[in-house]
């Protein structure tokens, strides 16, 4: 029976021997597994940093290009308002002139005396 023990338990050694060196593989893997877990979250930290950042420079692109379409706009109706007046200014003007060619006509017929 000692021997049959014996036996047994230099067989359980000769097994946990053979199971040793894989066991240490499977933690160094596992090691390795987990360091490359970190690197890829700190990966993924660091791209959801600069979508972030994308982010925000696309909000302030976004407002300076509103901000740019407002004064364009109000340029635009600045010289809308601008070309309006000059018709008119060009309509007063041609007014005028019709006016002061009437005013000539009328007085042409008058003569005043130096007397």
């Amino acid at each position: 029976m000692i021997a049959s023990v014996k036996a047994e338990t230099e067989s359980a050694v000769a097994s946990i021997e053979l199971i040793v060196p894989k066991v240490e593989s499977g933690s160094r893997l596992s090691q390795q597994a987990a360091e490359a877990l970190r690197e890829i979250r700190a990966g993924a930290g660091d791209m959801l940093e600069r979508l972030g950042d994308v982010v925000s420079a696309m909000k302030e692109l976004s407002t300076a290009s509103n901000s740019v379409a407002n004064n364009m706009q109000e340029v635009a109706e600045m010289a809308e308002r601008s070309s309006a007046q000059s018709r008119g200014s060009a309509e007063s003007s041609e007014q005028l002139k019709t006016n002061a060619e009437a005013l000539e006509a009328l007085t042409a017929g008058f003569r005043v005396n130096d007397a």
